[in-house]
């Protein structure tokens, strides 16, 4: 590792928690609005704190198939995966704000 992303690692750290926070904010957001009769919703368990760098959800009892192009048909497009930091690839993917912000 180069000193220039050292120092850039260090300066990142320091941010992290305010970070993590404010994921953790709009994680609770989702919770909030979202049914847990359709979803398997993250958790965190007593005593730890998740980071919700990916907010990941599980369908309950539904056709993802179905479920997905009734989301295309509202205009909400997801194109994009999860890639490993290793891969080097784009990530672009379609985003829901919720209350209207």
């Amino acid at each position: 590792m180069s000193n220039i992303l050292a120092a850039l690692g260090v300066v990142q750290m320091k941010k992290l928690d305010r970070m993590n926070d404010a994921r953790r904010v709009h994680a609770a957001a989702y919770n909030q609005q979202l049914s847990a009769e359709f979803f398997d919703l993250p958790v965190e368990k007593d005593g730890r704190k998740h980071v919700y760098q990916m907010y990941t959800l599980k369908l309950k009892n539904v056709d993802r198939t179905k479920f997905l192009a009734d989301l295309r048909g509202l205009g909400i497009v997801r194109d994009g995966a999860f890639r490993s930091a290793g891969s080097h690839a784009a990530v672009l993917c379609g985003a829901v704000q919720l209350g209207g912000a």
